[in-house]
């Protein structure tokens, strides 16, 4: 294996939980096909070695922000659609799990799990997390979370050195502030982002509501709640480590949210929204209006991501479907039913950031970067890349290099000192957010108030009983 195989998956869940089923038969839509041959390609006819899912609005917000076993339902159901995906990728054949599930975390409402293939989980040999809350008084209804796995080459030999040669990937999954005028407010997430998002190891993350990862044993026994490595970058025996990290990769997915225009739309506006046809020159082409798109304008202008790129898009805006066209579960039927308040626009984005220039080696080579079918569960439509990183770590820098504008060396802002203070006053305000949501707006909840009112209501006649 000189390659090692991403897959890369973001997805709004509109607070719904998914049709395993249905999101399973859609989930390697940006795969190519299988052909059951051998290639020199590491890329190609396999199922790949690492797969991520970014996901947004993961459950609703009470169930999302309690955490433990209030969102273990919503994803266990993403777990349960990559083994059927993965299962169906290679006709039904064999008998074990074609995943090994690495981790999971999640902050309030965004989430991002890991899976990998069995024998690539084996290099796994530590595992670092992070967490911020973007959103009102820094909690978790906005905000991103990332895991930066270590990993040992597959030859015996490098397997046995220390961390000093491992293959660093960090993937973060993110979810920023909404609507068409928040451009502003985005570009500001991102700065808490790059500031806040601090990676430490996964044993000692103040991160809260988080669900375990899959633990191999020699007994094969399962623990969901104790990371199977604990994290153990240099980032935590030399100074914190941030999303930019001179030996690693970066992958950042998520509903960036960035529009198509800088305002509501106007009545009539949406006639000229983008439906499917192959005519660039039709003015409803979905080309034109990615013209005006607001994260192709703030990263050229090094406003947001920086460092950050993109491949070109070639599908139509992922956000936001109706739920006529979210059925539909196919954008190669019918019209795009878009809703009419909101501008169609490329929410759902998965970036990278290249290869640092003092790495001689091969390049990123990329697959497919697409969407994938719209699902009956939510108005935005996932999207997915595929590609290949070299197999081998990124060299520290040479001494007296220049950082010759890479954020690896040069990070465009320093990290928040008071990140992990921040970090636990959010997740208390959480708390208490998620527990008045359960109490206020789930029939649980509900029925727990309703026996306490008629409780208290009790004690006090009765003790009214007494006195009187």
């Amino acid at each position: 294996m000189h390659d090692l195989s991403l897959y890369i998956v973001t997805f709004n869940c509109a607070r719904n939980p998914i049709q395993p089923k249905l999101f399973a038969s859609h989930l390697f839509q940006a795969l190519p096909p299988a052909t059951g041959q051998g290639s020199s390609n590491d890329c190609a006819n396999s199922l790949p070695d690492i797969l991520v899912l970014s996901l947004q609005e993961v459950a609703p917000l009470a169930y999302a922000f309690l955490g433990g076993r209030f969102l273990t339902p919503y994803l266990d159901s993403f777990r349960r659609a990559v083994q059927l995906a993965s299962s169906a990728w290679q006709g039904g054949a064999g008998s074990g799990e074609n995943y090994s599930f690495i981790i999971s975390r999640n902050v309030g409402m965004t989430a991002i799990m890991v899976f990998a293939r069995p024998q690539c989980a084996d290099t796994v040999r530590w595992i670092d997390v992070a967490g911020v809350g973007t959103g009102l008084w820094a909690i978790g209804s906005k905000g991103a979370v990332g895991v930066r796995l270590g990993l040992s080459s597959p030859n015996s030999q490098i397997r046995q050195q220390n961390d000093r040669g491992l293959l660093e990937v960090a993937f973060v999954a993110a979810h920023l502030a909404p609507s068409e005028w928040g451009c502003q407010k985005r570009n500001e997430n991102w700065e808490s982002i790059a500031r806040q998002l601090v990676f430490v190891p996964a044993k000692s993350s103040p991160l809260g509501s988080s669900v375990g990862r899959h633990r191999r044993s020699s007994s094969g026994s399962d623990d969901e709640q104790e990371p199977l490595l604990p994290g153990g970058s240099e980032g935590e025996m030399t100074g914190f480590q941030g999303i930019y990290r001179p030996t690693s990769h970066l992958f950042l997915a998520g509903d960036l949210n960035y529009r198509t225009n800088g305002s509501s739309p106007s009545t009539g506006d949406f006639q000229a929204y983008p439906q499917l046809t192959h005519d660039k020159a039709d003015p409803r082409h979905h080309s034109h209006l990615l013209q005006s798109d607001q994260l192709t304008r703030e990263l050229r202008a090094g406003r947001t991501c920086h460092g950050l790129e993109e491949l070109s898009i070639d599908f139509p805006p992922t956000y936001k479907y109706s739920r006529e066209s979210s059925r539909q579960s196919d954008d190669h039927q019918g019209a795009l039913n878009w809703v009419r308040w909101r501008w169609p626009s490329w929410c759902d984005r998965i970036l990278f950031l290249d290869l640092p220039p003092w790495s001689s080696g091969r390049r990123l080579q990329f697959g497919k970067y697409t969407a994938l079918s719209a699902m009956p569960t939510s108005d935005h439509r996932p999207v997915a890349l595929s590609l290949c990183i070299p197999l081998e770590p990124i060299p520290q820098p040479p001494e007296g290099a220049g950082d010759g504008g890479d954020p690896r060396l040069s990070p465009p802002f320093p990290l928040d000192p008071m990140w992990r203070e921040k970090r636990s006053q959010a997740r208390r305000r959480e708390v208490v957010v998620g527990l008045v949501a359960y109490l206020g707006l789930t029939w649980e909840g509900n029925v727990i108030l309703f026996a306490l009112v008629v409780g208290c209501a009790g004690g006090w006649w009765a003790v009214r009983g007494l006195l009187l």
